[in-house]
């Protein structure tokens, strides 16, 4: 088993009374085992609740992942006897587990037995930065620490901080030393630091909106107005503000299809209501008039069902946004201009939720 020297003073001096400020070793994981396997399993799913609680997301399921969890744990402790140093991540990933479902009393109860199996090992060490017992996590991090948690776990606390330069750089490097399964977990968190590391730091109600995973037509719009000065023709270049903001665009026609009649989303007024989510295909839209209104180039926003729509073409070049969707031209002129891309390089995933991050990506590339 590898280790890396650190300073773990903050732990003793809270929870160890006896123990006085000392140099530790925070232990890296064992060689892979039936056990550590297991330990593997359980990080995995950890992780992937975790991000998910971060972002404020689907807490029913964050819930039975916990669950699940702390039952799988508590039944291989109970049969399997694994070492220590399993015994103890084990323990405290349970502990993080209840954390994460509010039950700060058993989370304690876990810290306290996995510490006394092995007080160095990284996810102890994250257990009692979670728990407030450990404040800082700098003494705690190496540039030899392997593993890559407590770098990740750094990341997360300068995400919460709103430090976001710092946590984009952090998680990335994290990254390069974890297994896969982190990235897809917290990739979200990440992409979020990167969108949002350039943004004025004190304007928190721009950054809540960035941290979405799901937008409204509404908030898509406040998103472009505050990221770039694309809505200043309709709006007399005043920043406008909810209903009033909305009501310009609508009267601007930016949320009309160029390629067809309907409009996805539809109220009864005929109108895309304001608090419509948006999903890729209406994302495509309102950055495709984005980029053609006032260009005096009409010809240039339905160039593509011209072209695809006259005969030649049986089928479209995407296969998931059919010729006759009303949304064709949008879909490809928005990928082609590279303002939006195709997930697994075929298709456009129309109806997947677009996040805060992304949209404001999008819309900040559009010259």
């Amino acid at each position: 088993m590898k280790k890396i020297s650190i300073i773990v003073s903050a732990v003793c001096a809270l929870v160890l009374p006896s123990c006085t400020t000392l140099q530790r070793d925070i232990a890296l994981p064992a060689e892979q085992t039936e056990e550590s396997g297991f330990s593997a399993e359980m990080e995995s799913r950890l992780a992937a609740a975790d991000a998910q609680a971060l972002l404020g997301e689907n807490a029913a399921g964050v819930k039975t992942s916990c669950l699940y969890i702390i039952g799988q744990a508590e039944n291989k402790l109970a049969h399997m006897q694994p070492d220590k140093s399993v015994t103890a991540r084990l323990t405290a990933i349970e502990g993080r587990a209840y954390l994460l479902i509010g039950d700060r009393e058993r989370a304690e109860s876990c810290f306290e037995k996995a510490r006394k199996k092995n007080a160095d090992d990284s996810a102890v060490v994250i257990l009692a930065h979670r728990l407030g017992f450990l404040k800082k996590l700098d003494a705690a991090v190496s540039r030899h620490d392997e593993s890559g948690v407590l770098i990740l776990e750094t990341a997360i606390d300068y995400y919460r901080n709103g430090n976001y330069a710092d946590a984009a750089g952090s998680f990335d490097t994290a990254f390069l030393s974890l297994p896969p399964f982190y990235r897809h977990a917290y990739q979200m968190l990440r992409d979020t630091s990167w969108s949002m590391k350039d943004t004025v730091s004190d304007d928190a109600q721009f950054a809540k909106l960035l941290q979405l995973s799901e937008i409204s037509v509404l908030q898509m719009v406040e998103i472009a107005q505050r990221s770039t000065n694309l809505l200043d023709i309709y709006t007399g270049g005043k920043k406008l503000a909810g209903r009033k903001l909305y009501a310009a665009v609508v009267k601007a026609g930016l949320l009309r299809s160029v390629s067809g009649r309907g409009e996805i989303g539809t109220s009864g007024s005929g109108q895309l209501s304001a608090d419509t989510a948006v999903p890729r295909i209406l994302c495509a839209r309102f950055l495709w008039n984005l980029k053609n209104s006032g260009s005096g180039n009409e010809a240039a926003a339905v160039k593509y069902s011209r072209k695809y729509r006259g005969g030649l073409y049986a089928a479209s070049p995407v296969p998931d946004v059919p010729l006759d969707s009303e949304d064709f031209d949008a879909v490809l002129g928005t990928v082609e201009n590279e303002l939006l891309v195709l997930p697994d390089g075929r298709n456009f995933n129309p109806y997947g939720m677009i996040t805060g991050a992304e949209f404001n990506e999008s819309v900040k590339k559009i010259k």
